[in-house]
């Protein structure tokens, strides 16, 4: 997976004129990695992995946003639904270009669990060189903003 740092920086360039739901967005970029708490609270029970493990799919993600907007006043949830699926689909297609060192690739069409398919770009690990780079062009994007909404 590319790292958050990469997730988050890459999802808010698609943020739009609006400062009101940049959260949701870069929420909706982190939820898919939520399945590597499992790995920190269960360590004791490898298998609790793949109780979490349909969160980093298309359908898990859908659903597991669905109900995290439910948390929000009702004005807002419709809209903070589409910016956290913006996000989430951010954060796939950002995870689709990679490999694994593991004969266990994403799920993507969970739970038909045929679909297994990898572009191979890069390793995970191979996002540390570019996520710097790609956090300082989310900072100056951000200014860059800031600026034309003061105008």
């Amino acid at each position: 997976m590319p790292d958050l740092i990469t997730h988050t920086a890459f999802a808010y360039f698609f943020t739009g004129k609006t400062r009101r739901f940049v959260i949701f967005v870069l929420l909706g970029a982190v939820l898919p990695d939520l399945t590597r708490v499992a790995f920190v609270i269960f360590t004791k029970n490898p298998h609790a992995y793949y109780f979490f493990a349909p969160l980093h799919t298309p359908f898990g993600s859908l659903l597991f946003v669905f109900l995290v907007v439910l948390l929000f006043e009702k004005e807002i949830r419709f809209r903070a639904f589409l910016w956290m699926l913006l996000g989430v689909a951010i954060h796939l297609i950002l995870d689709v270009f990679q490999g694994h060192y593991t004969s266990y690739p994403y799920q993507w069409a969970f739970p038909y669990l045929g679909l297994k398919e990898e572009i191979f770009w890069f390793w995970p690990e191979n996002t540390i060189y570019v996520a710097p780079f790609v956090l300082l062009a989310a900072i100056l994007f951000y200014f860059y903003k800031k600026s034309r909404i003061k105008n």
